[in-house]
């Protein structure tokens, strides 16, 4: 691949990527719909860890997830910027991250009954109690994906992030010298 196309793709990996950090980091710090704190701002304060603590549940460990993603997301954009880190090895730390961050959504939505195994006090009581009837894994996910469009939307762009990112470290001349 030239060195000019693929530097188009690193810009459209960014873009991506940034696209799917301010999603994130929207949901985790930006107000809540019905206009209530930040749902970082409630699982960080110490009350409500104490209560879950007290309860033998667990608060909800996306917004810190989320941060977290989109903190890496930036350190990786500005160490490669900066030469610190290489392209090779950049196209392989965000290839696992988006990974990552695609499989969370997907086990949250599935195999934790959208957290519910994760976060209740009583696992079985509290999945019986929300009457979960998706259907198979793939079938739960195109759900989700189209009933909740901007859900959907987010996971595109990170498939998307995703295909780049692989096309970089297999084609950019950049990675090879790593």
């Amino acid at each position: 691949m030239k060195d000019s196309n693929a530097r188009v793709l690193r810009y459209v990996a960014v873009a991506l990527l940034s696209v799917s950090a301010v999603v994130h980091l929207r949901w985790a710090v930006g107000p809540r719909p019905d206009g209530g704190a930040s749902r970082l701002a409630i699982y960080a304060n110490p009350r409500t860890l104490v209560y879950y603590l007290e309860s033998g549940s667990v608060p909800d460990p996306r917004p810190f997830l989320f941060v977290g993603l989109v903190l890496a997301i930036v350190i990786g954009i500005l160490a490669v910027r900066r030469g610190s880190i290489g392209y090779r090895t950049a196209y392989v730390l965000g290839i696992a991250l988006v990974s990552a961050s695609i499989g969370g959504w997907a086990l949250w939505h599935t195999v934790l009954s959208h957290g519910v195994l994760l976060t209740a006090a009583d696992p079985a009581a509290a999945t019986a109690a929300t009457g979960d009837t998706h259907g198979g894994v793939l079938h739960t996910l195109l759900e989700h994906a189209v009933s909740i469009p901007f859900e959907g939307a987010t996971k595109g762009v990170e498939l998307a992030a995703l295909a780049v990112l692989a096309v970089l470290l297999w084609a950019d001349p950049r990675a090879a010298g790593d």
